[in-house]
């Protein structure tokens, strides 16, 4: 039985995908920070930054695995809460130096896991969950800013338009904001905006 649940949690997690979706534009962001063109903060205080974890990205969530995606997405909030924390108190300390150093050991780690071919080692590095997750933590530290998650149980037919329905219906998202509340982001709320960006990486990434 325990294996069952080790290898359903497992299936979950290497069935999940993580990334910032707003600025658009983070992942240039990060190889230009990284490569010394940008210093840090590469987010300003007024932009709005959103992160998202998509459970199930491949098949989808079954009812057996809610507990398991639940879990999971607590386990993140939570650490990443702590991070943010832990960062806020040392934020006047906080540099491009130290930060590039970090993000440079992560590029080193990524490079001796061999998993990808060289010319596909930017988007691996700037699509990574650690640097990602790194990356919105350290800004909401360093501007003392508010923030909220919220977690979508398997996403239906009805919230979800047509053309995205094979890609994200019985998914469960959870998203992040630095901002305090889902009423202060654009109309249609924090899966509205998400679905709305979705749509349009959807298409480019067909294109």
């Amino acid at each position: 039985m325990s294996n069952d649940l080790t290898r359903s949690k497992l299936g979950v997690m290497t069935d999940s995908y993580m990334g910032i979706f707003v600025p658009t534009d983070i992942s240039s962001r990060i190889l230009n920070f990284i490569d010394g063109k940008l210093e840090f903060p590469i987010v300003a205080k007024h932009e709005l930054m959103a992160s998202f974890y998509l459970f199930g990205k491949d098949v989808g969530i079954s009812s057996a695995e809610l507990s398991t995606v639940v879990d999971l997405a607590k386990r993140t909030v939570s650490q990443l809460v702590n991070e943010i924390k832990a960062l806020a108190e040392t934020s006047s300390r906080m540099n491009s130096e130290s930060i590039r150093e970090n993000y440079n050991r992560r590029v080193l780690q990524l490079h001796a896991e061999g998993r990808v071919q060289n010319f596909e080692m930017h988007k691996r590095i700037s699509g990574d969950p650690t640097i990602l997750s790194a990356c919105f933590a350290q800004h909401v530290a360093y501007y003392n800013q508010k923030y909220f998650f919220e977690l979508f149980p398997p996403l239906n037919e009805d919230q979800i338009p047509p053309d995205l329905q094979t890609r994200l219906l019985r998914r469960m998202v959870l998203l992040g904001y630095n901002v305090k509340r889902e009423d202060t982001l654009p109309l249609g709320g924090s899966i509205g905006y998400f679905l709305k960006w979705f749509k349009k990486h959807s298409i480019r990434d067909q294109s």
